[in-house]
C-alpha cells in the first residue's frame, strides 16, 4: 500500500489532536476524507505499483522516482486534505 497514504493519515489527526484536543479514532471522518481524496487520485488502487506501473527495486529507487516528480498527483491531492505544517 502506499506510505504516503499511512502518513497522510496520522499527521492529519495528530494535527486535529493538537488544535482541538479531539480524541484519535479508527472512524474519524477526518481520516476517511484523506483516505477519499487519495482513492479518487489513484482510480480507487491502493499498491504502490499498480498506482505508478511499476515495482521499486529498492527505498532509494523509490526515493528518486518521488525526488524527480514521481507521485506528485498523489502527494498533491493528500497536501490538499489539510496537511500543512502540523
Amino acid at each position: 500500500a502506499c506510505g504516503a497514504l499511512g502518513a497522510a493519515i496520522w499527521i492529519r489527526l495528530v494535527k486535529c489532536q493538537k488544535e482541538a484536543g479531539a480524541k484519535i479514532t479508527f472512524n474519524d471522518p477526518r481520516a476517511a476524507d484523506t483516505i477519499d481524496r487519495f482513492l479518487k487520485c489513484t482510480n480507487y488502487e491502493f499498491e504502490c505499483s499498480t498506482i505508478v506501473g511499476r515495482k521499486f527495486a529498492s527505498v532509494d529507487d523509490h526515493a528518486e522516482f518521488v525526488r524527480c516528480g514521481g507521485c506528485a498527483k498523489v502527494l498533491e491531492a493528500l497536501a490538499a486534505a489539510g496537511l500543512s505544517a502540523v
